[in-house]
């Protein structure tokens, strides 16, 4: 685009007669409404109204800015400010602002100057950043980074910056953090996400108000923006006013970057040098509030479907209250509940069209993303860690053994067992009936044997293991069984099943859904009890087995 407006000579005219100072144009002739306008061109013209005259003689003219008004609001200053402080001309003079802020509002501020090691001569900024705090008697502080080299060195920045931000305020027990985006950077972000497509969540991005820049941003800590309201040219006009300095950073003033490359060629044609930015901030700000309304019926469906997942690094959801919701609030409402993963999870245009086509349709699909893995089916929706990453049960996508132990009498015991966010719990001795709805959720040990019996355990379902059924010739497949249960392929290897811990794959319980033919034995010493299975509710595991319930057996 930027080539576009530069390879047009009518608009390289223009640029030059404006550095020539030569482009404030005489006002156009008016002509009068009652005159007939014809070929013969005999309409009168009139002089243009003053006020257009004036506010052409004043373009160009320095801004005087002698007041700039913080988005802040009092309440926030009992938890404290750190302010993110580069050192350039807007950090500076937000230090400045928040200095008096929180003079008057009794707020205990803290600078953080964040030293990236990306320029030589990023120890100047760290210099000047402790001239200026000892001048304005201001709390500081400098943190180093070694930015990731691997992918995008301005994304590893970024994310790193925001988690040493949170870091800081988080041991220096400030609840804001404050940097210093203004109005500008909104046009620009604008700009730049427009140019690769994308929604009005990504046009109104920075107009809004903050919110969590990295999936791991503490939710306890806000981020707050108190310039979103304010251009550039009145940032700099009131430095200059006030004689505020400031260091420049030199690659602001390259074209190696696309952000660079629309501030200083791009925005000033598409603004009219300023004259149309406000227009343009109020129709982002507009999107934003738009945005935030379909967020808002986004998190609620999310809040609806919600159940409680297997582990902290898996988001599980009913698929029923998305059925009948349009694309843009299934895809939305998917995003969010993408961003309660412990990683980045990115999702492209095309990711978002299958996802909503899948939950449109019915259809099962497993999609791969960054840092993510979706599972979509017709009754549940899974989010998890891609594999690789997180806990190591997420690694081999197999769930460890846990041995099972008998109460013994006068030996103590834990009577649970966790499980994927359920439990398996000691009951006492009794009838199956007594201890569930579903029979299949408690397991009835056999009349305990003389001999010491076979170690028995709990673990997830796996390839290869069979179960003998009552009435069956032969063993079935677990796998087969869990098929015809209907629990998703996403959730299999998490089902736990009984069995022998000799290395066997032949399974005595396949937890709520089936028993084995023949039942196994209690330890000789253990005390008479049975073991029940107890998903939570609001469960994925609940949800599935409530579904299958009449299908176990009542043996």
């Amino acid at each position: 685009m930027a080539d576009e407006l530069r390879s047009d000579p009518r608009r390289a005219a223009y640029r030059r007669r404006r550095q020539a100072g030569l482009h404030q144009y005489d006002p156009a002739p008016r002509r009068h409404p009652d005159l007939p306008v014809g070929p013969d061109r005999c309409d009168r013209e009139l002089p243009a109204p003053a006020s257009r005259v004036k506010g052409r003689e004043s373009r160009g003219k320095r801004i005087d800015v002698s007041e700039l008004s913080l988005e802040l609001r009092p309440e926030l200053a009992a938890a404290g400010i750190l302010v993110a402080w580069s050192g350039g001309l807007d950090s500076t003079v937000l230090l400045y602002l928040l200095r008096e802020w929180a003079a008057e509002h009794g707020a205990q501020l803290h600078a953080l100057h964040i030293d990236h090691r990306l320029r030589a001569s990023s120890g100047e900024d760290v210099a000047f950043c402790r001239r200026v705090a000892a001048n304005l008697g201001v709390s500081f502080s400098v943190e180093t980074l070694a930015v990731s080299a691997a992918g995008s060195t301005q994304q590893n920045a970024r994310v790193q910056r925001y988690a040493t931000l949170a870091r800081a305020a988080n041991r220096l027990g400030l609840g804001v953090v404050a940097t210093a985006h203004h109005a500008d950077d909104a046009l620009e972000t604008a700009l730049l996400n427009l140019r690769r497509g994308t929604s009005s969540a990504g046009l109104s991005s920075a107009a809004r108000v903050a919110s969590a820049p990295i999936p791991a941003w503490p939710c306890d800590i806000r981020l707050e923006r108190p310039m979103r309201g304010i251009f550039r040219r009145e940032i700099r006009a009131f430095a200059l006013a006030n004689k505020i300095a400031w260091h420049e950073d030199p690659s602001n003033a390259t074209s190696n970057y696309q952000r660079n490359q629309l501030r200083h060629e791009t925005l000033p044609d598409l603004t009219g040098d300023g004259r149309y930015s406000r227009g343009i901030l109020r129709s982002l700000e507009n999107l934003a509030a738009e945005n935030q309304a379909l967020d808002d019926i986004a998190k609620s469906t999310l809040q609806a479907a919600t159940l409680t997942p297997p582990d902290a690094e898996s988001v599980a959801l009913r698929a029923e209250p998305f059925h009948t919701l349009p694309p843009a609030i299934v895809t939305r409402a998917l995003q969010l509940a993408a961003r309660l993963l412990p990683t980045e999870v990115g999702l492209t245009r095309g990711h978002r069209d299958q996802l909503a086509e899948a939950v449109a349709t019915g259809a099962t699909l497993r999609l791969d993303v960054r840092g993510a893995v979706i599972h979509i089916t017709p009754r549940a929706i899974l989010l998890e860690v891609a594999r690789g990453r997180g806990a190591p049960h997420l690694h081999q996508r197999e769930a460890a053994a846990i041995p099972l132990k008998f109460p013994i009498a006068g030996e103590k015991y834990p009577l649970e067992i966790p499980w994927f966010g359920s439990t398996f719990a000691w009951q006492n001795n009794g009838s199956a009936d007594d201890f569930a709805v579903n029979p299949a959720l408690v397991y009835v040990f056999g009349v305990p044997s003389a001999a010491p019996g076979t170690p028995l355990m709990i673990r997830g379902a796996r390839p290869g293991d069979r179960i003998r059924i009552s009435g069956l010739d032969g063993h079935k497949s677990v796998t087969a069984l869990l098929a015809e249960a209907n629990i998703p392929d996403f959730l299999r290897w998490r089902w736990p099943c009984l069995v022998a811990a000799d290395g066997s794959n032949l399974v005595a319980w396949v937890c709520g859904i089936r028993h084995a033919e023949q039942r196994v034995g209690a330890a000789a010493d253990a005390r008479p009890a049975h073991l029940q299975w107890k998903p939570r509710d609001g469960s994925i595991f609940s949800m599935l087995l409530s579904k299958t319930s009449q299908q176990c057996d009542r043996q």
